[in-house]
């Protein structure tokens, strides 16, 4: 088990991939009885240290409908200087510059080891970016100037030849004039346009667009121009003037300032990628995109809503912000939405902004937060070559051979409506139909789970012991205006199950396939109920375990999973309560940013906010992991509780009372003193290393705090079956079952006659 697990590992690391099964069935039925779908994570940015780069353009084969490039597994004729495509067994003669190539003087993209290597393409370097700030004003004063420091901050570490544009908006939307030194200046357009605003007629009220005049400059300006002129604008930046009454909310057009954004850029920077940057304190209540009306009597839509058809702007708004998406991934444009308020911002309409152009979305309680403060710097940290680690125009184009196709893919992307011979028609999984996506400002984090199709349906024609191979290929521009390609190609191997079914078994990894149905299931949810996800899923489980555990039919007390599915239950029934799937207690609004974090980042991390990690800390030992059971609650223990979305610092009863003494204080105690620095100071290294920075809660036993520990935890010791004793835990009050029960369940449902 071990030794597999580094493998999964060895191969991430290496190509950014893990596969749900690494040795694949050959026939399509074969396929479907594994129940779990043969698919993959796959990273395509991934920070390798050890990643081969060149500087030069991939060769791509002369096929019109192939768009694969030249990679190790390809069959070369040294002699007569011809390879073969194996996606599409094209012949392609090599190039004159590789005159001299020989088994001894190989090429980089030809040498074995270099399954994944990343070229930079020879083109004219792209212009500069453009970052547009759009900032919300009806917030207090407080909420506000954080925004300006934050923007002032940024505007320090920004390139020089970087360009800025300033947006603001409360009743109506003030597009600022960073080019005119004399004084401020900004023209406004009203937030509930009486006709729509398009691109043209922005274009016709600015100026812009029509010729190369100076005037069009003034409002997208370099940073270097401009840093004084900004300063001078986000100084004397205040709160919208309009007065609100004490029984309305405020008016805000946050989707018009968004449209006058992307009519601006489309407008004076054609052909120029951007990041649109939205500091939204509250839901859209005025003009397109409103998400509610002014009156506070009115509550924002909830989850009970949505499904009972009761949240009547909801439709009309994510319409408009899918147009809106559409021209941002037309054009290159990033959008990233930072909301920032203790209720609801609109994040359910909005998200389509962000999870199709490859933005970043934080949702906090306010601007002071740390997860804002800290999470927004981070974005704009430098790499080792002091560049901005910002890309832009990410597509993601995938090849395969002949034994397979494509069915799908589910992630932070959108579709390029590229349907080749390799996209399946009959399985259909996320976004389908092609075989190309476009992935906007991919990070290094981006992760798109892809999912496959078997093509071979003859029994009689098997692959065993043939390769298939599998090809990834991701253009993007980086922000320094270069343009690369990061080529990943795999060879996988097919067996028959007939014959050797713990082949197919032995090259399961639980971790992966667990996520890769999490993101499955998630998708479903834009169009079917919890309920009926949930048990497909629990169908699902029952199957595969029916399938490759060892028992005899009838008896539960026989049945045994191996290791290497000895786990997947368990990710399976902290999938079943996560907030994925369950959303009682959480608004529309924290259900989408879950999902959209859990639909970009990598297995590791996504894994972490299905099943949270639970580290104890005692006088006696350091950082141990323990069980996500109430049994893990101990008065002399200090328990961090990694979420993803939270870490919990958990102090027990006992430690929680030194603590308060100021033990740690006394010098004969200073080794408590210790334990208290070690435990926050790893609890600050795993919040400052994530993008966006999870909440901190710090909790002691038996506090209202304590119920961020709680609801994560197995409830194997609740009010149901608490029976007291002087050292056990207190019980969970809760009707949840335990994973005990579940799995009992499990194993009577497993050992049936199927």
């Amino acid at each position: 088990e071990n030794q597999l697990n580094m493998d999964f590992l060895e191969a991430e690391e290496r190509d950014g991939v893990r596969f749900s099964w690494n040795v694949w069935p050959s026939t399509r039925i074969e396929a479907e009885r594994l129940i779990v779908p043969i698919a993959c994570m796959y990273t395509p940015l991934k920070d390798s240290p050890n990643l081969p780069k060149v500087e030069y353009d991939p060769i791509q084969c002369s096929a019109q409908t192939c768009t694969a490039v030249l990679n190790p597994f390809c069959q070369v004729d040294f002699m007569n200087k011809i390879w073969i495509c194996q996606f599409c067994l094209t012949r392609n003669h090599f190039p004159l510059r590789y005159a001299d190539l020989s088994p001894d003087n190989l090429p980089a993209e030809l040498i074995r080891d270099f399954t994944t290597i990343e070229y930079q393409l020879q083109q004219e370097p792209f212009p500069p970016p453009v970052f547009v700030f759009v900032v919300d004003t009806c917030v207090i004063e407080g909420e506000l100037q954080q925004v300006k420091d934050s923007l002032l901050q940024l505007v320090m570490v920004l390139p020089e030849d970087a360009y800025v544009g300033l947006i603001t908006y409360g009743k109506n939307v003030n597009l600022h004039e960073l080019g005119f030194p004399e004084c401020p200046k900004s023209y406004i357009f009203r937030g509930d346009p009486s006709t729509p605003l398009t691109v043209q007629r922005i274009s016709d009220l600015l100026n812009v667009g029509k010729t190369h005049q100076t005037s069009q400059l003034s409002f997208i300006v370099s940073v270097s121009d401009c840093e004084l002129v900004l300063n001078t604008i986000l100084d004397d930046l205040s709160n919208d003037p309009w007065p609100v009454k004490s029984t309305m909310r405020p008016e805000r057009c946050g989707g018009t300032a968004l449209t006058v954004a992307v009519g601006l850029l489309k407008a004076s920077c054609p052909g120029q990628n951007g990041r649109i940057m939205m500091f939204a304190g509250g839901a859209a209540s005025v003009g397109p995109g409103a998400v509610i009306n002014t009156e506070l009597g009115e509550t924002i839509r909830s989850h009970r809503d949505l499904v009972q058809g009761n949240a009547p702007k909801f439709d009309k708004a994510v319409k408009y912000y899918e147009e809106l998406a559409k021209e941002g991934i037309a054009n290159g444009y990033v959008f990233d939405v930072f909301a920032c308020s203790l209720d609801q911002v609109g994040l359910a309409e909005m998200k389509v902004l962000v999870e199709t152009t490859g933005g970043f979305l934080i949702a906090a309680e306010s601007f002071n937060s740390k997860m804002f403060t800290e999470t927004f710097l981070k974005i704009f940290e430098r790499d080792a070559n002091s560049e901005l680690r910002m890309t832009f125009n990410a597509e993601l184009s995938v090849s395969t051979s002949r034994e397979f196709k494509i069915a799908g893919a589910i992630g932070s992307l959108s579709s390029l409506e590229k349907k080749t011979s390799n996209v399946s028609s009959e399985l259909e999984i996320g976004i389908s139909g092609t075989s190309a996506w476009a992935l906007g400002g991919a990070t290094s984090n981006s992760t798109v789970s892809l999912y496959f199709e078997i093509v071979n349906t003859q029994l009689d024609t098997v692959m065993d012991g043939r390769c298939a191979y599998l090809q990834f290929v991701t253009k993007y521009r980086h922000n320094r205006g270069t343009a690369h390609a990061r080529v990943t190609t795999l060879a996988i191997n097919f067996t028959d199950t007939a014959e050797s079914l713990e082949t197919v078994q032995n090259g399961f990894d639980q971790e992966a396939a667990c996520v890769l149905m999490a993101r499955w299931a998630v998708y479903r949810t834009e169009t079917e109920f919890a309920i009926d996800i949930l048990r497909w899923l629990d169908r699902s489980l029952i199957r595969l375990v029916s399938k490759f555990a060892s028992y005899s039919t009838g008896k539960p007390d026989s049945f045994q999973l191996s290791q290497v599915f000895f786990y997947y239950p368990q990710f399976a029934f902290h999938l079943r309560r996560s907030r994925f799937l369950q959303v009682f207690n959480s608004s529309p609004d924290e259900t989408a940013f879950s999902r959209l974090l859990l639909l970009r980042e990598n297995v590791s991390n996504s894994l972490t906010m299905i099943q949270p990690t639970l580290v104890s800390y005692t006088l006696e030992d350091g950082p141990t992991p323990v069980f996500l059971d109430t049994e893990s609650r101990h008065p002399d223990r200090i328990l961090i509780l990694d979420t993803f979305f939270h870490v919990v610092m958990w102090y027990g009863k006992n430690i929680a009372m030194w603590r308060a003494q100021g033990i740690q204080n006394q010098p004969e105690y200073a080794y408590f003193g210790d334990l208290l620095e070690r435990v926050e100071r790893d609890a600050e290294d795993l919040m400052s290393s994530r993008i966006p920075r999870p909440s901190h809660v710090i909790a002691d036993q038996g506090t209202s705090q304590a119920r961020f520990l709680v609801a994560k935890l197995n409830p194997s010791v609740s009010s149901n079956n608490f029976q007291p004793d002087d050292d056990s835990p207190p019980p969970v009050f809760t009707d949840d079952v335990s994973l005990n029960v579940f799995m009992e369940h499990l194993r009577k449902l497993a050992v049936q006659s199927q």
